[in-house]
């Protein structure tokens, strides 16, 4: 009977139109009050101790990694990279697009993250290169959607620290299906090419190609020191979001990006977006 008050509470609520996160904390008070057994001091309980968690501690860090790399502009040099190795290709703006993504993920492992800082760029990109609006925001929102599957998975730091399955073998787990993904997005953006009214770009020299490769560089080696390290035993996963943090930091610096203020709405960005 206590599940039944649960579950018709909840309907309600969201038939009444409450916020989800509300929704749920009242079909919860509502159902122990019912029960008549529990008491309520714990709620109070179970909410502290679902956050006491060191592994979820590793969620606002990556995001943060994330927010950090996009206002260094390291997302712009992986923007650019991407469109300099396949940007000539058939549909190839819109193959860079995914590739951003598929670098993004790699970074802050948060689909939002990626959507706010590739979209911003290679939405307004793809326009002036005549692909049509909801083309480029399919393909945008579409590529988005790797940052579950792609390590370091925020989703498989929560899926991990609930289970208590190792998470770097769940990073591990999902490089190849995510790089799987990547590819098969990005094969069929070239089919579609033609259908999105895009032309090709032009082929950039083999010192351009270099020269934007290794101003990316610093950021497509971030990947392999988060999951590197954490598949060494190096560091734990939430230790490897302080490291990217620390790395992303430092870049910023080298770019001369940095000012404390700037800094400060990194980290309510972060924090609203956890």
């Amino acid at each position: 009977m206590m599940i039944a008050v649960l579950f018709l509470c909840f309907a309600m609520s969201l038939l009444v139109g409450l916020p989800l996160a509300f929704a749920m904390g009242l079909s919860a008070i509502a159902a122990i009050a019912f029960d008549g057994t529990q008491s309520f001091l714990i709620i109070p309980q179970r909410i502290t101790a679902s956050l006491d968690s060191f592994a979820l501690l590793a969620v606002p860090l990556f995001i943060l990694a994330g927010e950090l790399m996009n206002a260094g502009g390291i997302t712009e040099r992986i923007v650019r990279f991407s469109r300099s190795a396949i940007g000539h290709f058939k549909g190839g703006l819109a193959q860079a697009n995914i590739l951003s993504n598929m670098f993004m993920a790699a970074l802050s492992g948060s689909s939002l993250a990626d959507l706010s800082a590739i979209g911003s760029m290679m939405i307004p990109a793809m326009s002036k290169q005549g692909y049509s609006k909801p083309y480029s925001v399919a393909i945008t929102s579409c590529a988005a959607l790797m940052a579950p599957i792609i390590p370091p998975s925020i989703i498989a730091v929560i899926y991990g620290s609930i289970t208590g399955i190792s998470i770097g073998s769940l990073f591990l787990a999902g490089a190849l299906p995510g790089l799987m993904a990547g590819i098969g997005i990005m094969l069929l953006a070239r089919l579609l090419a033609g259908r999105g009214g895009a032309t090709a770009m032009p082929r950039e020299s083999w010192s351009e190609f270099g020269r934007v490769g290794r101003g990316a560089l610093p950021a497509m080696a971030v990947p392999f020191i988060i999951v590197g390290g954490i598949l060494s035993g190096i560091f734990t996963p939430t230790e490897a979001g302080a490291v990217a943090d620390f790395y992303a930091l430092c870049l910023r610096l080298v770019s001369r990006r940095h000012n404390a203020r700037g800094l400060y709405a990194l980290v309510l960005n972060a924090r609203a977006t956890t």
